[in-house]
């Protein structure tokens, strides 16, 4: 059970998409209208950050792949989208929350499906919310999280997009 868990730990299940949003290859969904040219410290604009910092023994089994991710600074919300879902197909999403303990994020898709209001991180970090079948209809979803007003940033470190 232990090594099955382990070897299928980032499988989404038929169908279904997995991005470490550490790598390149899953970094090309974000979505970005900022042009490097009029933003190159990334400060309205999605990079690829490293959590460095270890909370003793709770971040000692974590995932590699939890360590980097896609982040924004301050209000600027994070865009992932996805082109060639199934259009008759029901979609769930996992997604871990990690960084800062306690930070707030919320999760809208298309701009206007609520997948959750404010949250807080990590607690616990890996979460899982069902996506509202219409926002799939066309074949395309768009995810968008923000931390809100007075936060510091949005982060994603891993996505699973999986069929219901």
């Amino acid at each position: 059970m232990g090594i099955e868990k382990v070897v299928n730990r980032i499988n989404p299940g038929l169908g279904g998409f997995y991005d470490d949003m550490g790598t390149l290859p899953s970094f090309k969904r974000i979505v970005n209208t900022v042009a490097w040219e009029d933003d190159p410290g990334t400060l309205h604009s999605p990079r690829i950050s490293f959590y460095y910092k270890l909370n003793q023994d709770s971040d000692r089994n974590f995932p590699l792949a939890r360590k980097y991710r896609a982040a924004v600074v301050c209000e600027t919300p994070l865009r992932f989208s996805w082109d060639d879902l199934d259009p008759m197909v029901e979609y769930r999403i996992r997604v871990p929350y990690t960084g800062k303990h306690g930070k707030k994020i919320r999760l809208v898709a298309n701009d206007l499906y609520r997948i959750h209001g404010f949250i807080k991180t990590f607690d616990p970090p890996v979460r899982e919310f069902d996506i509202s079948k219409e926002a799939t209809t066309a074949g395309k979803l768009e995810l968008m999280w923000d931390c809100g007003d007075g936060q510091w940033s949005s982060q994603v470190s891993e996505i699973w997009l999986m069929k219901k």
